[in-house]
């Protein structure tokens, strides 16, 4: 069977990605539960800003369930073509304080702070603002689970002839040499995630690659210094200029 794939492999290959799967998805189910449960019983007591908190910590658990379900129906179709509905949308507003505040239990647990004051002005985009979303959700959730606890993730903006680029950096274990490539593949992690315990089911840079390049852009990263704080990666995406910014 040289050159050809083993099915038994392929197989175990499928049930690994499965269960991965469904301890993700399980995670914001319970958590979701969890405040449903806790305002039905306490709504009327809690102050407003609590409820504000509450309601926006279940839309951040919604953000992640519905990008584990999208992130499985990109990967389980593989040729399909990916609709858009591109528009200008307000990076920082519509794209990034939402994946932000979807992941904002996740960093708080590692005492990781995401720093975006340079981006607070940032340009319009002319991107899917939900598709968007997702990407920088993943790529965000990826700088978590690397980083270093009580480290830091960057986010911020730099603009190129061909469009903008943001740019996501964080200090943690980072990535091997010789698998710049791989990681981009669907179901691969670094061979050095087990050092992290880092879970999830490896589809989510695959995922990235794909929406980023339905909307015409790249994503690729970059190796920086290696400091106390851990190695610097930073990832860069790549969103073209809508046409008339390129007259």
């Amino acid at each position: 069977m040289s050159g050809q794939e083993n099915p038994q492999s392929s197989l175990k290959d499928h049930r690994i990605l499965l269960d991965r799967l469904s301890h993700e998805m399980i995670t914001p189910i319970y958590a979701i539960r969890f405040q449903v449960e806790f305002l039905l019983r306490h709504y009327n007591d809690l102050k407003d800003d609590i409820k504000v908190r509450k309601l926006n910590a279940l839309l951040g658990e919604c953000d992640l369930l519905l990008l584990l379900t999208e992130s499985l129906s990109i990967s389980s179709n593989i040729e399909k073509r990916i609709e858009l509905r591109k528009r200008k949308t307000n990076f920082y507003y519509e794209v990034l304080e939402p994946a932000i505040r979807a992941l904002k239990q996740k960093a708080d647990l590692k005492r990781v702070s995401i720093l975006h004051d340079e981006i607070h002005h940032s340009p319009e985009l002319f991107v899917d603002p939900e598709r968007a979303k997702h990407i920088f959700i993943n790529v965000i959730l990826n700088a978590i689970e690397y980083s270093f606890e009580g480290t830091r993730i960057d986010v911020f903006y730099e603009k190129s002839l061909k469009g903008y680029i943001i740019c996501v950096r964080n200090y943690g274990i980072g990535v091997p040499m010789g698998e710049d490539k791989a990681i981009f593949k669907s179901g691969v992690r670094g061979s050095n995630a087990s050092a992290m315990c880092a879970s999830g089911p490896g589809l989510g840079l695959s995922v990235c690659k794909r929406l980023i390049r339905a909307h015409g852009g790249k994503i690729w990263f970059e190796r920086g210094k290696t400091a106390k704080e851990g190695n610097e990666i930073t990832f860069k995406l790549l969103f073209p200029f809508a046409f008339e910014e390129q007259e």
